[in-house]
């Protein structure tokens, strides 16, 4: 085959796999230009590690699995490597360019069953058509069952944006342990190494609760059918209103704007997210529209503004939201979330969800501002931590009140200030700024965004002090903006919905995709393969959701509440076995968890019937009965010698290499 023949069969295989990446290579303007790709192995290889697994409350399965896995390595003298080892890793992300053999070699190293090829130069990648057959590639991998996938990118937070969906919406229980090499683009690859590792974390939040999904189908049973509302729309239906939108979060460096904010409040289109609610309307503001996002009871925080007259204050939540907060506001707005079951249960179309709304309530208020087309949009109080960790929340809210239950939490993390110097942050509130930077960053071109909170920094955002801002009067006033955007969107037509809860439906899909995963793991000879990842990923299609539409109706549903709590036990299951010294061990190891993982599947299928299963849905348990008890433990499995060799290989004592980052 001449190398002209392999650029067509290449084309042809990416017109038909990946289109976009086809109408890219063949445009006018792009001609191939050959990269200069050392021979033999990567320059870069780094390896992503989560956290070690302690599972909350909302995990019950997870919980259980992860103590029946390391009583398993404690009585078998299992001992955990602090790291993934070896080189196998289901999952292999290659930055840039590579030769024929450099490919296939770590190919071969890795075992790979998912590779995600990222091209941050389109004309490299086209001249490397002439030498690499990705149809033969992709074939090799699909006898694992998995894929090659092509992705266009070269900065590092797009790259590992776009590495971190793609494992999203393929297997997210392949991120541990995933590799990801580079032979020609070693600065770009150690920074999206640098990044990934960063945020790791957020693995298991992607995955969610099976315990959460329950409650929210059962929110949005409630709220749907008996509720008047208006149903979402995610960009505006008219011209850019002709103000500005305050998104107004309840950080503690709102006490500090609350006089500018209720001296200009007739310039702006307030948004409250959250407990900013009852901060400012102690301070004299009454906000423009109102949004919560949480599933949970949450009527504590709003307790203090139920003081005030909130009939006039329409309310932006998610149709899974405590049906307790949607007293005696105005109109009520609904939304759904991405990846939740209630989506597909009731067919409501993707307009229907904020895009890059989660995981707070202010992700919410910002996605709310951008989507209805604001020019400008200025944040106060979104400090997503606190300079001074010992006072979190603005005055005015629940948790400053001394009568609450509110406890503090730890700020371990420390960011860059919004205004020079450090914000003490939390792990959530870190993820909820990377979605914030990310959403603004990828925005930036189409409005201008302003941070006046003295908190985090927040990328793309400028930091100006709130006396430095620039105000005009309205054209018109803003009451009528806000009637023209709560007018744009369509009332939720209720009748649309099935006559009565369909869980014999979800349970009708629900009994033999637990069974055939079940049967995945039971054929399982070696765990050093990975062909059952790709099996259950097939059954789960985590695509759904994350990158494409989920077909409507209950089968669609069904998969989607169950996916998370399988993928979280697959994760963990993961996490242990890769960290196991030798091929002997990591298969004892995984017969042991297997036990333990069909266990739970079947405690999962169990709590489906009960729960959701019936022809009406089931009584979900309270928070309390399930969580985990406060005395848990969660003991540490088999260490290695610290006077022993380390296993890696170096001949170093462990204490002395892998040892130091244990």
């Amino acid at each position: 085959m001449t190398d002209s023949d392999l650029r067509q069969r290449n084309l042809a295989f990416l017109k038909d796999r990946a289109a976009d990446i086809h109408a890219l290579l063949t445009a006018p303007q792009i001609k191939a230009t050959p990269p200069t790709v050392p021979d033999g192995p990567p320059v870069v290889t780094s390896r992503i590690c989560i956290e070690p697994p302690r599972p909350d409350g909302r995990h019950p399965y997870l919980t259980r699995f992860v103590e029946s896995v390391i009583q398993a390595a404690r009585e078998s003298d299992l001992p955990v490597f602090p790291m993934p080892t070896f080189t196998l890793s289901p999952a292999l992300a290659v930055v840039g360019n590579a030769t024929p053999d450099g490919l296939s070699q770590i190919m071969r190293q890795t075992g790979c069953v998912y590779l995600i090829v990222v091209i941050p130069d389109p004309a490299e990648f086209l001249s490397s058509c002439d030498a690499i057959d990705w149809p033969a590639i992709d074939a090799a991998l699909g006898q694992r069952g998995g894929k090659v996938m092509f992705k266009v990118a070269k900065q590092p937070e797009t790259v590992a944006a776009v590495i971190n969906l793609s494992v999203s919406g393929t297997a997210p229980f392949v991120l541990d342990g995933m590799s990801i090499v580079t032979f020609d683009k070693p600065d770009l690859t150690r920074a999206v190494a640098e990044i990934m590792t960063r945020h790791a974390y957020r693995a298991l939040t992607t995955l969610g609760t099976f315990y959460d999904g329950c409650l929210m189908l059962k929110n949005s049973e409630i709220n749907l059918r008996h509720r008047p509302a208006l149903i979402y729309r995610n960009r505006p239906a008219a011209s850019p209103p002709d103000l500005p939108a305050w998104v107004v979060g309840s950080g503690p460096s709102l006490d500090s704007d609350m006089a500018f904010i209720r001296a200009n409040q007739g310039k702006a289109l307030i948004i409250s997210c959250g407990s900013a609610l009852s901060a400012l309307l102690a301070g004299g503001v009454t906000p423009d529209v109102h949004v919560e996002l949480e599933n949970i009871n949450i009527a504590p925080t709003l307790e203090p503004a139920r003081e005030y007259d909130l009939s006039g204050i329409p309310l932006f939540v998610p149709a899974s939201v405590d049906p307790i907060v949607l007293d005696g506001f105005g109109p009520i707005i609904f939304s759904f979330r991405q990846n939740l079951p209630n989506q597909p249960l009731y067919g409501v179309p993707d307009t229907a969800l904020p895009l890059a709304g989660e995981p707070t309530v202010a992700n919410m208020g910002l996605a709310f501002a951008r989507e209805q087309g604001f020019p400008q949009v200025c944040l106060f109080g979104i400090d997503m931590g606190a300079r001074d960790p010992s006072r979190d929340h603005a005055a005015g809210t629940w948790h400053q009140d001394p009568t609450s239950t509110y406890a503090g939490v730890d700020h371990p993390h420390r960011v860059p200030a919004n205004f020079g110097g450090d914000c003490f942050t939390t792990s959530g509130l870190l993820q909820a700024l990377h979605a914030l930077d990310v959403a603004v960053r990828a925005d930036a071109r189409n409005r201008d965004y302003v941070n006046c909170s003295d908190g985090a920094a927040i990328t793309g955002a400028r930091a100006v002090h709130a006396s430095e801002l620039e105000l005009s009067a309205p054209k018109q006033p803003k009451g009528q903006t806000v009637k023209g955007i709560v007018d744009s969107f369509d009332d939720w037509a209720s009748d649309g919905m099935p006559t009565t809860w369909p869980g014999p439906e979800m349970m009708a899909t629900i009994r033999p995709l637990l069974a055939e995963i079940r049967a995945d793991l039971s054929s399982v000879g070696d765990f050093g393969r990975k062909d059952y990842l790709a099996a259950v990923a097939t059954r789960l299609r985590f695509v759904e959701g994350h990158i494409e539409t989920a077909p409507p109706g209950p089968q669609s549903a069904a998969r989607m509440l169950v996916r998370g709590a399988v993928g979280s036990l697959l994760l963990f299951l993961e996490y242990y076995l890769n960290r196991m010294i030798t091929p002997a061990n990591l298969n004892t190891l995984g017969a042991a968890a297997r036990a333990a993982f069909i266990r739970e599947l079947e405690n999962l299928e169990r709590d489906c019937e009960d729960w959701i299963g019936g022809a009406q849905i089931g009584a979900i348990p309270e928070f309390e009965d399930i969580r985990t008890p406060d005395d848990a433990k969660f003991f540490d499995p088999p260490a290695i010698p610290r006077n022993g060799p380390c296993p890696c290989g170096s001949g170093k004592r462990f204490k002395q290499c892998h040892g130091r980052t244990a």
